[in-house]
């Protein structure tokens, strides 16, 4: 009877360091996109696709550089991702061309946001509603800063609450584009990182049963 029992009891604590070992396997995998190699190679790839998003002929806002920028919040971390819409835009800006200062001070600042949503409100918690409303979040405030920095800058606008409403009614069909543009970059992308992190995982799951 003491045997069989102490055979159970070894059976399951077997069992728990069994599962254990893969979801450590499971995590390191997913934390292999945070490190430092990781980083250098995701970052200057992401960036040229951002970069080729602004340069080749697109809607007004309707570029991928904000979903790419929460992405790599989400996958790289906050420091990392946040040089990705820096570069972008300073890189991108010198062939387009700069604008109002106070208006492109506020763009770059908010395309900073996108980095700090993935990083913080998404990390792990991936599911289609969470990145969704994330992207929905982040085109909300680009549109209230930006075109409330237009409006400041009295280049376009009247400073008079007429002016204000006349500044975001007509910014509506951008906010439009960029919407669009944020909901569906933001899912291939994060549907790409998952297929990536399966992947790995697949590959840690290999090479631990092998050590095995």
């Amino acid at each position: 009877m003491f045997q069989v029992h102490s055979r159970i009891v070894t059976q399951r604590v077997r069992k728990d360091q069994t599962e254990e070992g893969d979801s450590s396997d499971m995590n390191s995998a997913k934390r292999m996109l945070t490190d430092r190699g990781s980083a250098i190679f995701l970052l200057p790839l992401l960036s040229v696709a951002g970069i080729m998003g602004r340069m080749l002929p697109h809607q007004p806002n309707a570029t991928p550089t904000a979903a790419l920028a929460l992405v790599a919040g989400a996958a790289l971390g906050m420091r990392s991702a946040l040089l990705l819409p820096m570069i972008v835009l300073m890189a991108t800006d010198l062939f387009l061309g700069t604008y109002e200062p106070l208006v492109m001070v506020s763009v770059y600042a908010c395309m900073a946001i996108p980095a700090f949503v993935g990083s913080n409100l998404i990390g792990e918690r991936r599911k289609p509603l969470v990145i969704a409303g994330s992207a929905a979040i982040c085109s909300g405030i680009f549109f209230i800063v930006t075109n409330f920095a237009v409006w400041a800058s009295g280049e376009w606008y009247d400073r008079t609450f007429a002016g204000l409403v006349a500044c975001y009614t007509a910014a509506l069909p951008f906010f439009r584009n960029m919407l669009a543009a944020d909901l569906l970059w933001s899912g291939v992308l994060f549907t790409g990182l998952a297929l990536i992190e399966s992947y790995r995982i697949e590959i840690a799951a290999h090479h631990s049963l092998r050590a095995e």
